[in-house]
């Protein structure tokens, strides 16, 4: 499907939803200067890649939580209307696609596996029973149905709901009062995690029929309070090659999907919980032509071209110094913001990072009209937590 030697009206179409992230941003970008013609959706109505010049066009589309009968319709029409080929999304509205994509014959390829596999994978209790059944090394973790399914003992490990994203609702090892206020429940389960002591490392990686195409490892050395990190180092390891490897073996996975691991001090990994959609790992990919060829054509290897950190700088001066005067590490805050590089910018496209406060400001209005923090508010109308949802 890789047509790079043709005009932009007759290669390959994608479109990319999502588009409120820097990974959309990203991918926009390798696609389009891969040689596609790429356009965006989203349901917000200021994304930041809205205003890339990889985006030949923004939509703005309704919200599959709150209206996804006229999502789909949205979704419908756009693949028809601008005869898409693939569509790539690229945060948790890819639940909602693919529940779409089960029930309606649509014209283009959904870069993602069906939704019962997408669902065993961001289930935080599912998922590590899965991996445990592929013969993976696995924390101990325990599901809870209901509050009598919390002991003391819980006081020295993590919880956190099965469906949950950016660490928003994880406790930490909890003290008895913030174990008494959960109410896990069968429509609301939580789980129990050992506590693992060592060093964070996620991993992104792009797939077809099981073969890993690409992937990127990073330490995320400073993030968005407890969520997102904003601040990628990368991170060769492998162990951690041989787990997503594997997983995506025996699953036969089509699509992107990413981990969260401890390395223990001995240097044994352990995997935390998966999410089976984009995250910061994209931006060390530079290679728009093995991208584009791995994602329409389903063959590698992507080339991982950036060695340097990545970072989110904006962040960085918000987020990033809160946490590193907290921790009484300005010196060395000082030293990454000044070695890395703005995972933002791309030649000749300075309008997203230039005008990445008007996005923001978008975020900061949603989290005051619903009185939520900002980090609800960036995903309050398209996540997704679980099939009864």
């Amino acid at each position: 499907m890789f047509l790079s030697d043709k005009s932009a009206k007759d290669s390959a179409r994608i479109l990319i939803t999502g588009g409120r992230s820097p990974a959309a941003l990203h991918v926009a970008r390798l696609l389009a200067d891969g040689g596609c013609y790429v356009i965006i959706a989203d349901s917000m109505r200021w994304p930041i890649s809205a205003r890339s010049r990889a985006c030949h066009s923004y939509h703005y589309i309704s919200s599959p939580v709150t209206d996804s009968d006229q999502f789909a319709v949205d979704i419908s029409n756009l693949v028809d209307i601008h005869a898409i080929d693939l569509v790539v999304p690229t945060c948790e509205e890819i639940f909602h696609l693919a529940m779409l994509w089960a029930k309606v014959k649509m014209g283009a390829k959904l870069y993602a596996p069906p939704l019962k596999k997408l669902a065993q994978a961001h289930n935080k209790f599912e998922f590590i029973q899965q991996a445990s059944k592929f013969g993976l090394q696995t924390p101990d973790t325990r599901l809870l149905l209901s509050p009598e399914d919390i002991g003391e003992e819980d006081c020295n490990r993590v919880l956190k709901p099965v469906w949950s994203r950016f660490a928003s609702k994880v406790l930490l090892r909890p003290r008895y009062e913030q174990l008494r206020k959960i109410q896990p429940s069968m429509s609301i389960p939580w789980v129990s995690q050992e506590r693992i002591e060592g060093r964070e490392i996620c991993a992104l990686a792009f797939c077809n029929q099981g073969a890993v195409l690409g992937q990127s490892a990073y330490q995320p050395l400073y993030r968005a309070g407890q969520g997102a990190g904003i601040f990628f180092e990368p991170f060769e390891c492998g162990a951690v090659a041989d787990f997503v490897a594997t997983y995506v073996r025996r699953t036969n996975w089509t699509g992107q999907i990413s981990f969260d691991f401890m390395q223990e001090e001995q240097g044994d990994i352990l995997p935390l919980e998966c999410n089976p959609r984009s995250t910061s790992g994209v931006h060390f990919f530079l290679d728009s032509h093995s991208f584009a060829v791995a994602l329409l054509d389903g063959k590698g290897p992507m080339e991982v071209s950036i060695k340097r950190p990545q970072a989110i700088k904006f962040a960085m001066l918000s987020y990033g110094i809160l946490q590193a005067v907290r921790a009484g590490h300005i010196g060395a805050f000082i030293q990454d913001y000044q070695r890395s590089v703005s995972a933002l910018s791309w030649a000749g496209d300075a309008k997203p990072a230039i005008s990445q406060f008007i996005p923001i400001g978008e975020i900061v209005m949603r989290a005051v009209r619903h009185r939520c923090s900002l980090t609800d508010a960036t995903t309050r109308d398209i996540q997704w937590d679980g099939p009864g949802a």
